[in-house]
């Protein structure tokens, strides 16, 4: 209850820099300081390190419910300081809690965390935490390689810096088809996209290759989201909603981080395989909406449901404004 009332307060400027000051006094209970926080991540990486050790791989050996919520709603508040304080004040709030915690660099704690095999709603608010900070442009480069070397979809692993391969922790493509579609829930897939969107607009434009690094991500967002969310079963049908609206969002900055002029001694392989260039993330959009492949059928079909399915929507309720997320995304997309 008293995280839930710091959320709150925490969802205005003014709300976020009190709410900052309060947890960074020293005078302030040690149980709702930002030092706990950090404190209680270090022993969660540290907890699973210990079960990982002695082959105890499921979530509700290491963390209770009770635990999870608590921990998920200390980190929403660090998410909602950092989303909604005065830009240039949270950098250097950041850097104070990097000093005073021994975090530095704060997101590197925030990822050891998501990428242990701890319950999906964490890892859903640890990716809304990490997502906060690429408000800050000095923040997204570092951000975006940690992402590279943490996160994969695909069996090989990646190098990080030029220095020693780092070991595949976290499996998207396992997350997403065998931990979250058993579950039919999947709000973690969600945050994903939303912290890979939130990169994306920060850091699109600037791209000197169009982001072709990243191609992965988008060929993950394509070919196992898109291409079977009308068939997946959803115990929470607005998430199904939720998840069409930010892919479709991640396709669209994809499109937009093209250049404006096509380099014709560049050659496009058609599969992204070979001993071409790799294609870029946009090039890869663009390539399967003109193949009416997994987004075209996506757009397509979320269209074709029609302004009457979508009166009638208001008229039940509930899903209404997920659904109309959707179609609205699908509009832009057609219109760029």
């Amino acid at each position: 209850g008293h995280m839930r009332v710091l959320c709150a307060v925490a969802s205005t400027e003014q709300g976020a820099e009190v709410v900052f000051r309060v947890l960074h006094d020293k005078n302030t209970s040690p149980n709702v300081a930002w030092r706990k926080l950090f404190a209680m991540l270090k022993l969660v990486i540290a907890k699973y390190d210990v079960a990982s050790n002695g082959n105890q791989h499921t979530s509700s050996t290491v963390l209770r419910e009770a635990d999870t919520n608590g921990l998920c709603c200390f980190v929403e508040v660090f998410t909602q300081v950092m989303t909604n304080g005065p830009l240039t004040r949270t950098l250097e709030w950041i850097q104070d809690l990097e000093e005073d915690c021994g975090v530095a660099p704060s997101w590197e704690i925030l990822f050891e965390a998501m990428c242990c095999p701890v319950p999906q709603k964490l890892k859903a608010a640890l990716d809304g935490a990490i997502a906060s900070l690429t408000r800050h442009a000095s923040l997204v480069g570092p951000i975006w390689d940690r992402l590279l070397g943490a996160v994969v979809v695909r069996k090989d692993p990646l190098m990080f810096d030029g220095r020693k391969s780092v070991p595949v922790k976290y499996d998207l493509t396992y997350q997403l088809n065998e931990i979250e579609a058993r579950a039919e829930e999947y709000e973690e897939a969600i945050a994903f996209v939303r912290l890979l969107n939130a990169l994306w607009k920060t850091s699109g434009n600037s791209f000197v290759d169009g982001g072709a690094k990243y191609e992965h991500f988008t060929k993950f967002v394509l070919e196992e989201i898109a291409s079977s969310i009308y068939q997946r079963s959803f115990k929470h049908e607005e998430e199904r909603w939720e998840l069409i609206r930010e892919s479709l969002i991640h396709c669209r900055l994809c499109l937009e981080s093209l250049p404006t002029t096509i380099d014709a001694q560049a050659s496009i392989p058609s599969s992204g395989v070979g001993t071409g260039p790799v294609m870029k993330p946009g090039e890869y959009v663009m390539t399967d909406l003109l193949e009416a492949r997994s987004l075209f059928r996506v757009v397509n079909y979320t269209l074709s449901l029609g302004t009457d399915w979508l009166s009638e929507q208001y008229l039940e309720g509930a899903l209404a404004e997920a659904k109309t997320g959707a179609i609205v995304e699908s509009l832009r997309l057609v219109r760029w």
